[in-house]
């Protein structure tokens, strides 16, 4: 039996350096990370404020009103809900406006006369019932 003894102190003898080795580099391996951490912070915010400095533009209203226009032509029947998503994936992905204002805007168009929305939600172009179209030459 001493000679498994001696081969087992022998083991032990080459893990022993290795073990205090591995210890001493994970030490080391953390105070890494923490030296990395605040960089990448720092990295992160700088990105985030390049990001900012491309912003897009908010769409105005008659971006707003041009987009519904051709939205409710070419979709006779359209829902009100339907149009404004419709409006908000053409303003955004297509024309590259960010929805800033698009609210306000929609609420102004829709306060403009130009469509009408029916009970059930259905949007039409709004159209003025013939003869109550005043002419430049009735009016005296």
């Amino acid at each position: 039996m001493n000679l498994i003894s001696a081969g087992e102190e022998a083991l032990l003898a080459l893990i022993a350096p290795i073990d205090s080795e591995v210890m001493e580099l994970e030490t080391r391996l953390q105070a890494l990370k923490g030296s990395k951490a605040p960089i990448q912070a720092a990295l992160k915010a700088l990105r985030s404020t390049k990001k900012s400095k491309k912003t897009k533009p908010s769409p105005k209203q008659e971006d707003v009103r041009e987009v519904f226009l051709a939205l409710v032509a070419s979709n006779l029947g359209i829902k009100k809900s339907e149009l404004e998503e419709l409006a908000k994936h053409k303003l955004t992905e297509e024309l590259g406006f960010d929805l800033k204002g698009f609210a306000r805007r929609r609420n102004e168009v829709f306060a403009s006369n130009t469509f009408t929305i029916a009970a059930d939600g259905t949007v039409t172009l709004f159209l003025t019932p013939p003869g109550l179209v005043e002419t430049s030459s009735s009016v005296t």
